[in-house]
């Protein structure tokens, strides 16, 4: 999650980073973990830096 939500790295290459084969994959586990899609962590976050 702090990857995703810190870094400006497409979650493509943040699931490629993690092992993940398949952005899909990664978006789908990343929601289960976290309850959130992983875009919308990243936009939250950036959020609050420019708050």
């Amino acid at each position: 999650m702090q990857i995703v939500a810190t870094s400006n790295l497409p979650v493509k290459s943040v699931a490629e980073q993690l092992g993940y084969d398949h952005r899909r994959v990664f978006r789908r586990a990343f929601r289960a973990a976290f309850g959130i899609p992983s875009g919308n962590d990243r936009a939250a976050e950036q959020s609050d830096r420019t708050s």
